[in-house]
This record gives C-alpha cells, structure tokens and sequence, in this order.
C-alpha cells in the first residue's frame, strides 16, 4: 500500500524551488490550480500538488509534490519509500536539505536579477555554492 507524509518547509517562491530541482536534475511541472499526483501503483493517489516532479523523472515509486499551504509556503509530499533510505528511497533529509540550500541560492539570484545587480556564483572552500554580486 501507498503512503505518503507530508514535510513542513519554508520554501515559498515556486520559480526557486523549480530551478533547485533542476539543479538536482529534476524535471518539474506547475499548475496553480494543481496536478494529480501519481502513486506508488501507478493510479491516482487523490492529492493534488502545484508543482510536481513524475515519478518517471524522479526514478521514485510516486510522484513527488510540492502543495502550497495556507501561509504561502510549500509542503513536500512524497511517498514514505522515496523518503526512507531502508526503502532504497533517495529523497531523505540529505536531499531535502540541499533542496533547501539550492533553493536558497535561486532565490537569491531571483532577487538580484530582479534589482538587476550582477553577481558570480561559485563553491567556497567546503564546495557548498556561494554568490557573489558585484558592485
């Protein structure tokens, strides 16, 4: 049987997190009114997510959403064995965390292209990535 949990984040800009997934090579697609999410079967799995990465993408057993809540941030929603490394799942906290630092970075960027300032981005020396802006 399917089961999925839900994981409480602060990401809130979908044009971030969609960029930080596909810097982890995901392909995602957006829906403002939702998707349907595809479960461990292959049916659907009832919950709609206004971004969502196929499970076809991810090489997971469900689909993996990401469904705006009430205060404007966005909920993860995967299936509990893409989550749990005992499962063979490969989305555990290490991805969630540098989902979460990749969407930091993209959020930045965002932010400065907005206020049109030019940066650089690289690693620093623990090859974690690091912008720069040039002024």
């Amino acid at each position: 049987m399917s089961h999925f949990v839900s994981i409480t984040t602060e990401l809130r800009d979908p044009k971030a997190i969609v960029k930080a997934l596909g810097r982890m090579k995901l392909t995602a697609q957006c829906n403002e009114q939702g998707l349907d999410m595809t479960d461990y079967f292959g049916g659907r799995s009832g919950v709609r997510a206004q971004i969502v990465v196929p499970r076809s993408k991810a090489k997971s057993h469900a689909d993996i959403g990401f469904i705006l809540q009430h205060d404007g941030t966005y909920a993860i929603h995967i299936d509990s064995y893409d989550k749990e490394k005992q499962h063979g799942g490969k989305f555990d906290t290490n991805w969630q965390r540098k989902l979460c630092t990749y969407y930091g970075v993209e959020k930045t960027k965002l932010e400065l292209d907005k206020k049109k300032l030019k940066y650089v981005e690289d690693l620093d020396e623990k090859e974690r990535p690091r912008i720069r802006v040039r002024l």
